[in-house]
């Protein structure tokens, strides 16, 4: 307010917080206390910038931020990179010649923004298209990534904090619907740990007709009301004695009979146990393949393609009512590379763009990969008619294993083969097909390859 009284404030500091200086409706506003700082906007004479620094025990960049008013880390940083300083080196261990360096670049640097020349840039590692800092300097510290140029610190922050927005907003959705499939995955996981014990029982049946078998040839030993008997086992080599427990009331016909129908029930339980297992291994199969499209969604449009897919199959909830629609088009983008030799790879993002990749996109004979039984990304080679060299083969695996559950192992196994070989069996789920007379190939995937693969 005109009368420097406050309103309201973002964050209420109480005498609770802060005795010294409190803010909260209806106070006084009192500027926050003076730092003990120079102002590096002012005429510091190089004796007065040595003396200053020299007192300071620790590091030289740190010194530059702790000693001087507004300046950052990473401006720190920047004055000992163009002095050819380590930033870690001590105060006390600089030489003469260090410190007329660092003044020099310190005064540069400065007379720079005092006459309003200015280089408002964003830094951007592109090999894994993050932001890495921004400035109203050149950081040449950064000389080895990438910067984008804008007209105003203005147009810097407002592309910056948009950027960050859109991608925490896609990394807080595509948290939720991970957090949902790895629910739905962890039950799998039990599911199949409890599948693969009922299969060990189920493969011990024989154990079960056997001692039948010998209830039956050793009937006439049998009375009602044993609790076991001890017999000779006549299957084994060594034909050693076995103990076999018995229903005290049940009559011996009985007792053998309830041995053959728990060997019968085993039986019958393995092959249905098998064939479960083989469907819970196609589901879980399925849910990482989709937990690896989530990580690698770029934008929102590519998660919405996830959900979408995750709702007509019921591992998700309709977020309002949904719109049959038969799409002939993809909304969002596969990966786009281009192999040393100039041929064109493509890599779907999720399965939607893997099953238009592998079922519209690719001609007969273009080249078909993918990790072998790893969930990942199916990955067209464009032959264009034309054999493809063996350089290309390599590279279109190298992204297959990159874009793969197994993006961080070595000799990773990549399956290829003519999209011709490849077909998808009705009814089966989005992404899932199968092949034959394919060859493998073995990669160990690196982001300076992938990076050196993208169109420049």
């Amino acid at each position: 307010a005109s009368d420097n009284k406050i309103i309201d404030s973002a964050k209420r500091i109480p005498t609770s917080v802060s005795r010294v200086r409190q803010i909260l409706p209806g106070h006084t506003y009192v500027l926050p206390p003076a730092q003990d700082k120079l102002n590096p906007l002012d005429n510091i004479s190089k004796d007065d910038f040595i003396n200053y620094l020299g007192g300071f025990d620790g590091p030289v960049s740190k010194s530059i931020y702790s000693k001087f008013l507004g300046v950052s880390p990473i401006i720190s940083k920047e004055i000992c990179f163009r002095s050819k300083i380590n930033e870690k080196t001590l105060v006390s261990d600089l030489s003469d010649l260090e410190f007329s360096s660092l003044y020099s670049e310190f005064k540069n640097l400065f007379n720079s923004i005092r006459e309003n020349n200015y280089s408002p840039s964003i830094v951007i590692d592109e090999k894994i298209d993050k932001v890495i800092d921004f400035s109203c300097v050149n950081l040449t510290l950064y000389n080895q990534l990438s910067y984008i140029n804008k007209d105003s610190m203005s147009m810097i922050l407002e592309d910056y904090y948009r950027t960050k927005d859109i991608k925490d907003r896609i990394h807080q959705r595509a948290s939720d619907l991970k957090k949902s499939i790895s629910i739905k995955l962890d039950r799998l996981y039990n599911k199949q740990q409890k599948q693969e014990e009922e299969l060990i029982e189920a493969g011990n049946a024989d154990k079960y007709k056997i001692k039948g078998e010998l209830l039956t040839a050793y009937i006439y030993m049998i009375e009602k009301g044993m609790e076991n008997i001890e017999v000779a086992n006549f299957y084994s080599p060594d034909y050693e004695n076995v103990t076999i427990n018995l229903k005290k009331n049940l009559t011996p016909s009985e007792n053998s009979q309830r041995y053959f129908k728990k060997y019968n029930k085993l039986k019958t339980a393995k092959k249905e146990i098998t064939h479960q297992m083989s469907m819970n291994k196609e589901e879980i199969d399925y849910l990482e393949n989709i937990i690896l499209s989530i990580e690698h969604c770029e934008n929102l449009a590519e998660l919405q393609d996830i959900r979408e897919e995750l709702v007509k199959l019921g591992y998700a909830k309709s977020q309002g009512k949904a719109k049959a629609k038969k799409e002939t088009t993809l909304t969002t983008k596969p990966h786009e590379f281009i192999s040393s030799d100039g041929t064109k790879i493509l890599v779907g993002k999720n399965n939607k763009q893997n099953d238009y990749l592998t079922l519209r996109i690719a001609d007969y004979d273009d080249i078909w990969m993918h990790t072998k039984n790893i969930p990942g990304s199916h990955v067209i080679i464009k032959c264009a008619g034309k054999e493809v060299s063996d350089e290309t083969v390599y590279e279109g695996a190298m992204l297959a294993a990159y874009f793969s559950k197994s993006k961080m192992s070595a000799q990773v196994p990549v399956d290829y083969t003519r999209k011709k070989n490849v077909k998808k069996p009705s009814g089966s789920k989005p992404g899932m097909v199968i092949y034959e007379t394919n060859s493998t190939v073995y990669v160990t995937p690196t982001e300076e390859m992938v990076a050196q693969l993208k169109p420049k």
